[in-house]
């Protein structure tokens, strides 16, 4: 399961990563401790890596926090719900 779906908007699973990464940035091991979903760390990393490639997260010294797109992305599923 991706996160982004065809029409460009972040698939559920997303949604939860990027609202976990609003905070402090984390780890990989540490937004797997922290979703609700219970998905295996190889999972996470994968869904990691698409939001950092789609620019809607950054990655630095290991550690991932949201940007700027990502929190509109963010506000705009809230908005629509």
């Amino acid at each position: 399961m991706g996160c982004i779906n065809p029409d460009g908007t972040v698939t559920e699973a997303a949604r939860e990563l990027l609202r976990l990464l609003e905070g402090k940035p984390l780890t990989d091991r540490d937004v797997a401790a922290r979703t609700l979903s219970g998905q295996p760390l190889y999972m996470i990393r994968s869904r990691l890596r698409e939001l950092r490639e789609a620019g809607l997260i950054e990655e630095e010294a290991g550690r991932f926090r949201i940007t700027e797109k990502g929190r509109e992305r963010v506000f705009l599923a809230r908005a629509s719900l």
